[in-house]
């Protein structure tokens, strides 16, 4: 379904669009997300750090705008902390935000992938809660 592996026969659709043939990247792009059998963190950054990590590609400034820091980029990184945040939140992981990843439990780990991967389609992040 990412796109990781061909498939041999069969269809592979998402909201009624084909996603054989497409690339890893344009399946993200789509609104897939994956985690990994093993844990694929990044343990040196804190736990809100990797979640943001996974919106990444959802934003809309570039590497090289990151790095100069041209206008908004503090804006939207901002924002993505913000989203970062309420997702680890839904998912109990509040209290972790910014300890680093790698001394988490194992569960909290594993849930931290999985914010990661929601992250990823953060232009649609979480409604608020009531």
């Amino acid at each position: 379904i990412s796109g990781m592996l061909k498939p041999d026969r069969g269809e592979v659709s998402f909201n009624g669009k084909s996603l054989l043939g497409l690339k890893p990247y344009q399946i993200r792009a789509a609104g897939i997300s994956r985690t990994f059998q093993n844990l694929q963190l990044f343990g040196n950054l804190s736990a809100v750090e990797n979640v943001m990590a996974g919106a990444y590609l959802s934003g809309r400034h570039g590497f090289i705008q990151a790095l100069l820091r041209l206008p908004g980029v503090a804006r939207e990184e901002e924002e993505t902390r913000r989203l970062s945040l309420a997702i680890m939140e839904e998912l109990g992981l509040g209290g972790d935000a910014e300890k680093p990843a790698s001394t988490l439990p194992f569960g909290n780990q594993r849930l931290l992938e999985i914010a990661r991967a929601l992250a990823g389609n953060i232009q649609n992040p979480l409604p608020p809660r009531n």
